[in-house]
């Protein structure tokens, strides 16, 4: 028998690697599959979190930069109409916008995530040291939501040099950022609103240590494996209109694929979260009503964090199924806050974690369908592009939120 070593072992057989060796690789890829989704889960949760820690400060941000507490009208409905409906706008336009520019720009990776992490910065000092500025902090707030924007666009395309499960933990970390960034902002804005503000610096530095230090470099191999669009993003810089033409092209597909049921789900989910959950409040003995909408939050955000976890065990290819879903249940939360006729809060708590495994799963579950049916060059736009689904159908949830909610606070209450 040959062995290494002997002058006269043929050269394929010098060539074919040991045990050991095979051992020690299988090993080294074990320690990079690890390492990927666990960055992944990171980055998700960092992306996310200032996005969610602004909506739960909205009524703090607002009441600290006025010198008059919000108008407020109180109805016998016990309905309470306040501007922070304004928080969730300022968050939402810029973010939708830059959802329509960044799939155009090529894809510097690096580039682009110590741009993120600096805006992000930026925002949360304009936030925590703004003092009767409501337009400053605004700003602040929107360059937060931007930030956000472009790392999920940017991180979901550069998933795709990784393995397929980074995508099930990066939805995995969003669903998290939920349920982390509300409980720590509301735990924490008890000890004051601008130390938690500036404390919240500490999330986009976890956020670059996660990219750069844990994240492993793609290897030679990983681009071999994604040739096609390592390809396709050299040529976004050397032939740029032939690129942009290539993705106009590609535009009614996805659009219709992806962006509409998507875009449907979040507005149908985020007109309840913002409309609705107030006006729906009932009578308790565990949960005093002024408490309900926060738990109706968090019910919300613990059926996303589920629904987002769970795609490797449940995989829904029909995204408009949940649209309509989650249609029905837009339609029981509105009848029920003009007609009260559901009078337990742990049936609400059950809907509102419904609606957020709903939300949870469309999120996943169409960029799990990208993956698996696209062709390889088309999947980083698309992957991209279809975060306009998500700014679109949430910012227009915000406009008609606010027009249901104070709508229905003008009218009587129910026989």
């Amino acid at each position: 028998m040959f062995k290494h070593g002997d002058d006269d072992v043929p050269d394929y057989v010098k060539d074919k690697p040991t045990d050991e060796e095979i051992a020690v690789e299988h090993k080294n890829l074990k320690i990079r599959y690890y390492r990927s989704v666990i960055s992944f889960w990171i980055l998700g949760v960092c992306n996310n979190f200032g996005y969610v820690a602004m909506l739960t400060g909205a009524e703090n941000i607002i009441q600290e930069n006025t010198e008059k507490k919000n108008d407020t009208l109180i109805t016998s409905r016990e309905c309470t109409i306040q501007s922070t409906g304004i928080v969730l706008l300022s968050q939402l336009i810029p973010a939708t916008l830059i959802t329509f520019i960044v799939p155009f720009i090529p894809m510097l990776v690096h580039c682009r995530m110590v741009s993120c992490l600096a805006i992000t910065i930026i925002g949360f000092l304009l936030v925590g040291f703004t003092k009767n500025s409501l337009s400053i902090a605004l700003l602040g707030v929107a360059l937060v939501s931007i930030s956000c924007s472009v790392g999920e666009m940017t991180l979901l395309q550069y998933s795709a040099y990784f393995s397929r499960n980074t995508l099930s933990t990066w939805s995995s970390g969003t669903g998290g950022a939920g349920v982390i960034g509300a409980l720590s902002y509301t735990l924490g804005v008890e000890k004051g609103y601008r130390d938690t503000m500036l404390g919240m610096i500490a999330i986009p530095i976890i956020m670059g240590v996660a990219f750069w230090v844990i994240l492993p470099i793609p290897t030679e191999k990983d681009k071999q494996s994604v040739l096609v669009q390592h390809n396709w993003n050299k040529n976004e810089v050397t032939a740029p209109c032939d690129t942009l033409k290539k993705k106009s092209h590609l535009i009614p597909k996805v659009s219709y694929k992806y962006i509409i049921p998507l875009g449907l789900v979040y507005l149908f989910e985020y007109f309840i979260n913002q409309g609705m959950y107030e006006l729906v409040k009932v009578d308790s003995n565990i949960v005093s009503r002024n408490m309900q909408y926060q738990w109706l939050q968090v019910a919300y955000q613990v059926g996303v964090f589920i629904s987002r976890s769970s795609v490797n065990f449940l995989y829904i290819k029909y995204i408009w199924a949940l649209s309509v879903l989650q249609f029905i249940n837009v339609v029981i939360f509105t009848t029920t806050a003009i007609y009260w006729y559901i009078w337990n809060f742990w049936i609400l708590f059950v809907m509102g974690l419904e609606e957020g495994l709903i939300g949870g799963a469309a999120y996943v579950n169409t960029y799990v369908r990208i993956g698996r049916e696209e062709e390889e060059e088309d999947k980083q736009f698309m992957n991209s592009f279809t975060c306009v689904g998500n700014g679109v159908g949430i910012m227009s949830a915000g406009f008609l939120a606010i027009l249901a909610h104070n709508l229905i606070c003008k009218l009587p209450p129910p026989a």
